[in-house]
């Protein structure tokens, strides 16, 4: 009897092979998704990218209280994770009328800041004026715009409504 010499891989073995490197790949992917979650601090040119992060079925809102000493996102309606604060008491929310201009949002008692997201991306409209920026949460379904000041974000803001309206 002699003995044969196996010169290639089975298919079976190949197949093994391929279904370990893919379950390696997507054991990865997952990891570096979860290293980007928690890679880049919370701020407010980032907020709206980093709620819709989140999972989430009808709503986040982050709320920022005691002074804006303490932050908080809330999924659902359920807070759910303290997150390091990124405005101080400073912080001023304005609404965007097209005949007066900007005016300023009165927070609830002891709320400095919110800011609140569906899961289609279309949030509260509002300007956030802090640290010599303003930034605007108006634009439903495109990332957070920042300005040098309040009548330049209000420019803005009228030349699209004109052009809405055209």
């Amino acid at each position: 009897m002699s003995v044969s010499e196996k010169k290639a891989f089975s298919l079976i073995e190949l197949l093994i092979v391929i279904l370990i490197i893919g379950l390696l790949y997507t054991l990865s992917v997952d990891n570096f998704k979860q290293i980007d979650k928690a890679g880049e601090p919370v701020s407010l040119k980032n907020l709206k990218e980093y709620m819709l992060k989140q999972d989430f079925n009808n709503t986040a809102e982050v709320k920022c209280t005691n002074s804006c000493l303490s932050c908080s996102l809330h999924i659902d309606s359920n807070q759910t994770t303290e997150i390091d604060s990124f405005v101080d008491n400073s912080v001023e929310l304005y609404r965007y009328d097209f005949s007066f201009g900007m005016i300023p949002i009165e927070q609830e008692h002891k709320v400095c800041f919110s800011y609140k997201i569906n899961k289609k991306g279309a949030g509260e409209q509002m300007f956030v004026k802090y640290k010599n920026k303003v930034y605007n949460f108006s634009n439903y379904f495109t990332p957070i715009k920042t300005y040098e000041t309040l009548s330049q974000a209000r420019k803005a803001q009228d030349e699209t409504i004109q052009k809405i309206i055209r």
